[in-house]
């Protein structure tokens, strides 16, 4: 199966004089510390882009509603074709209520970290693979995903 690849950019990088790959994703939109929703959103992206969110800082007492609306806009505004939900942090179920929103709301493909992807049929983000451990082994938890 191919993978595409999608340089990722932060958005310093987006504000350099150079021509915009193709494949581009914005990195470092995360919930705000200062409110319930998102922050670091885009301000432009090229159509087909990915977004990804990540948990930089901790979504709690973020709602989950207003996160769903901010991505559901961006999405419609630059023709989104992905969005990567880089969470790190295990166990908050907040988080993992928020990503079984957004895997069922967002209309474009929606990638979950191998923190939170559980047993669902999104696609899912794995972390570069050990060495010492065989590619069959490492992806055999994730058998019939899309990684």
């Amino acid at each position: 199966m191919a993978i595409p690849l999608y340089l990722a950019m932060t958005a310093a990088e987006f504000q350099a004089d150079i021509p915009l790959p193709d494949a581009i994703a914005w990195m470092a939109c995360h919930f705000s510390p200062y409110g319930t929703g998102l922050s670091n959103c885009p301000t432009f992206l090229p159509a087909g882009a990915m977004l990804i969110v990540n948990d930089r800082t901790p979504i709690h007492g973020h709602s989950p509603e207003v996160v769903c609306n901010q991505l559901q806009e961006l999405v419609s505004e630059f023709h989104l074709k992905k969005i990567l939900l880089d969470f790190q942090r295990p166990g908050e179920q907040e988080t993992q209520a928020l990503v079984g929103i957004l895997t069922t709301q967002l209309p474009c493909t929606v990638a979950v970290s191998k923190v939170y992807a559980g047993d669902g049929s999104y696609p899912v983000f794995l972390p570069p693979p050990p060495l010492h451990l065989p590619l069959k082994d490492y992806f055999a938890p994730w058998d019939g995903r899309e990684i």
